[in-house]
């Protein structure tokens, strides 16, 4: 798919910054953008708004548009019937969000292309997804004909969809914050009901990275918990030598449609890439195994080659090419062997076959083509295939090199180059954690830049979510602050940046400016405004560790940097609100119940008056605690206005000191380097 395809009667998006919304650019149908403007034209003409969501690199988002979309007799009945607005998803996360709540109430079964009709003034009142071209036609033609002969009926559909949506937004029940060690615990065992013994991961269906329920999973290996290691690890070995896992050029596919992680839906989503880094950067810190480290190194080196832009990360790259979804990635037997075939020992190593190993997602036949799965450890694979490791290694390698060869004779998948800001506020935590880990200066490099795109973005305490080319911005929204503002945080521990913890205090400032409900007590999704859904943000986890969560994590860290105490007030107001949930479905609120372990003895901070900045250096090659802040100076002028407990921890004499807080209690300083590790490294494995 390209950006902006040529026609000669181009729509209202030709002019979009979207890439998804320039691709529709030359479709009959007479799109929108979503705004004031499409509900003012419903309003005047009396139609329903027909919302279509989706995104550039979604597959039915493609194969909707090929089918329905393009075609001029469907268009003539949708541009007769509604006013036609199209949304790129990731553009505007707060109207997909809302909609997608509705899609939940009412159906249960949601996804993308989400299509939703809404009333004049903006209330919805039916949902689907992909629709094939009858079925859309017959419903457009069924739904003209209600809205003009039963409207009353209509819309006491959609006030009832808006009370239930006004319930959602009001169904909470503030209780006791529990104890961040025991909802850690309750957590895994949740966890541990949903996983999959046979092949890793939760459940017995399509399987997702759930990257937020592995992160929780690797920080409860870190205080000790066995169960969780082994959950952790067992999804990670099935995963990453599986066909979700690109292992010829690296990168994470969204999710597998299959129990065994083998056949997945082809996009590359830049979350994706930013969280497994995170995952196997902690799971390498919980379990020592230098593999995970690799595969974290060989993800970002992905990332880098395909959806570096210079000036940060683009957002995906596509599932499809014009010869189909997974073209690229899949081959025959017979390609293989004309590039002078694969080492014998593939075939049985890597479950390939002349009938494919990759089949028809609806009806289950083989393709004849094939993608590499091991479906289990390599070398455990290898060990049962009578292969010495090393053996398995090298097949692994000479056969990525012929099928590199392959692939550089295809047509490469599309790059949405969008650069949203809080998915490279993702990608720069991620990439926090793992210098933490690897101590490779040209990791830290990379978040520098990172960095620097979210300088460019802040307009004082403000930030903005996505700029294009021609100067055009979207405002930013909770997920730009929190995520950012949490990196940021991170940033500063692992590097002693003071403008890194600036700014991220400065997003926290903004975030709750902005964001923060006082009254209600919860954080909105996006700036209200004309035209912008009120929507408070979930506080589930969804396809990544949910923007709520991630937020009161961010505002308890930069307390803890800072002593900030609004940051403290309103990140704990906003965890007793959600504390009833938490207590009920821990699982379901992984990142939450890892927001609590600020709370805990876990949580650490280190301050290092007269200390030059190898000691920060010995910290991070000593320990792995996402929860620590790390404050090097030579004196507390260097931190003024920035940290205001940096006063009162000055050095002893002249000499330097050592000052170790946790929990909310600080010790008497330590004039002792050595004893002050020991110290650092005892109580960051405590979980509470």
């Amino acid at each position: 798919m390209t950006g902006g395809p040529e026609c000669s009667r181009p729509n209202r998006l030709a002019e979009a910054g979207s890439r998804y919304l320039r691709q529709h650019s030359c479709d009959p149908v007479d799109w929108m953008p979503w705004g004031a403007e499409a509900f003012e034209k419903a309003r005047r003409l009396d139609k329903p708004v027909f919302v279509s969501v989706g995104y550039s690199s979604c597959h039915w988002c493609h194969v909707m548009q090929r089918e329905s979309f393009s075609d001029p007799m469907v268009a003539e009945v949708l541009n007769r019937a509604f006013v036609m607005v199209k949304v790129d998803r990731e553009e505007r996360p707060d109207v997909d969000t809302l909609l997608m709540r509705y899609c939940a109430i009412a159906s249960g079964s949601c996804g993308w292309p989400l299509n939703v009709l809404l009333t004049p003034d903006g209330k919805p009142f039916y949902v689907a997804t992909y629709l094939p071209k009858e079925s859309l036609v017959a419903l457009a033609v069924s739904l003209e004909r209600v809205w003009r002969e039963r409207r009353a009926e209509v819309l006491e559909v959609a006030e009832r969809a808006g009370g239930l949506l006004e319930q959602h937004r009001l169904a909470f029940t503030p209780g006791r914050i529990p104890r961040p060690g025991e909802i850690l615990g309750k957590a895994v065992s949740s966890l541990e009901k949903v996983y999959d013994t046979a092949y890793g991961g939760f459940g017995r269906g399509m399987k997702f990275p759930m990257h937020h329920a592995l992160l929780l999973l690797a920080r409860a290996s870190m205080a000790g918990d066995r169960r969780a290691l082994n959950m952790l690890t067992g999804t990670l070995d099935h995963m990453l030598f599986s066909g979700v896992h690109d292992l010829v050029e690296g990168g994470l596919h969204r999710y597998s449609v299959t129990r065994d992680w083998r056949l997945p839906h082809y996009e590359k989503m830049l979350y994706d890439q930013a969280w497994i880094i995170q995952v196997l950067a902690e799971a390498y810190a919980a379990s020592g195994d230098r593999l995970y480290l690799d595969f974290a190194v060989s993800t970002l080196e992905f990332a880098m080659s395909w959806l570096w832009t210079g000036r940060g990360f683009a957002s995906s790259v596509d599932a499809d090419t014009g010869e189909g979804e997974g073209a690229y990635y899949t081959f025959t037997l017979e390609e293989a062997e004309a590039e002078g075939g694969l080492p014998p020992e593939a075939i049985g190593l890597f479950n390939l076959s002349r009938e494919g190993n990759v089949f028809e997602e609806a009806t289950g036949a083989r393709t004849g083509r094939n993608i590499l799965h091991v479906g289990g450890r390599l070398d455990r694979a290898a060990e049962m295939l009578g292969l010495s490791p090393d053996r398995a290694w090298e097949v692994l390698e000479e056969s990525r090199r012929i099928l590199l060869r392959i692939r550089s004779r295809r047509e490469k998948p599309g790059v949405d180059d969008k650069v949203l800001t809080d998915w490279n506020g993702m990608m720069l935590h991620a990439l926090a954690h793992l210098y933490w880990v690897s101590r490779d200066p040209e990791v830290l490099g990379v978040a520098k830049s990172l960095k620097a795109l979210v300088k460019d973005r802040m307009n004082g305490d403000g930030i903005s979510h996505v700029c294009y080319s021609g100067g055009e911005c979207v405002e930013g929204m909770l997920p730009d602050y929190a995520y950012t503002a949490a990196a940021l945080a991170s940033l500063y521990t692992v590097s002693g940046d003071t403008e890194a913890l600036g700014a991220a205090k400065s997003l926290a400032k903004g975030m709750i400016d902005l964001l923060w409900s006082p009254g209600g007590g919860y954080f909105r999704l996006s700036p209200p405004g004309p035209h912008t859904p009120e929507v408070p943000a979930e506080a589930e986890d969804t396809a990544y560790p949910g923007a709520y969560a991630t937020a009161i994590h961010a505002l308890l860290l930069i307390h803890r940097a800072t002593g900030w105490m609004k940051a403290r007030e309103v990140a704990m107001k906003s965890l007793k609100r959600l504390a009833s949930r938490l207590e009920q479905e821990p699982a379901a609120h992984a990142t939450l119940a890892l927001a609590t372990l600020n709370l805990a003895p876990l949580a650490v901070e280190v301050a290092a008056p007269g200390v030059a900045e190898d000691f920060r250096v010995k910290v991070l090659e000593s320990v792995y605690n996402p929860y620590m802040v790390i404050h090097t100076y030579m004196k507390p002028e260097d931190l003024r206005g920035l940290v205001e407990y940096a006063a009162s921890m000055t050095t002893m004499g002249g000499s330097p000191a050592f000052y170790i807080c946790h929990g909310g209690v600080c010790k008497e300083p330590l004039r002792d380097e050595d004893r002050a590790l020991e110290e650092v490294m005892r109580l960051s494995k405590k979980a509470g």
